[in-house]
């Protein structure tokens, strides 16, 4: 009995790795259809037509207005209070 199971199991299995996989249904619009495939180029020939790229001193500064910001509000997460609860929590349930 127990073989008749696993030799079922078996025959399911190769019948469904036989079928070809589903097609999705999918619609494109005309504009779609209409457009071409884009080409790849190499990426040498992209990186030298990509130039230098050089950092404005207006975007630097915007780093330190960040940095300053992100101090600001780096504070704890837990207030102190919290934290001792947890501490003993912690200590009750670790002789357990």
């Amino acid at each position: 009995m127990r073989h008749s199971i696993s030799l079922g199991v078996i025959v399911c299995a190769m019948l469904s790795a036989c079928s070809p996989p589903p097609v999705p249904k999918t619609q494109f619009s005309e504009a779609v259809e209409a457009t071409e495939y884009p080409s790849l180029k190499p990426l040498g020939t992209l990186l030298k037509d990509a130039g230098d790229v050089t950092a404005e001193p207006a975007e630097i500064g915007g780093t330190d207005s960040l940095r300053n910001r992100a101090k600001q509000i780096s504070g704890p997460v837990i207030d102190p209070k919290t934290k001792s609860e947890l501490a003993a929590a912690v200590e009750r349930h670790s002789s357990l």
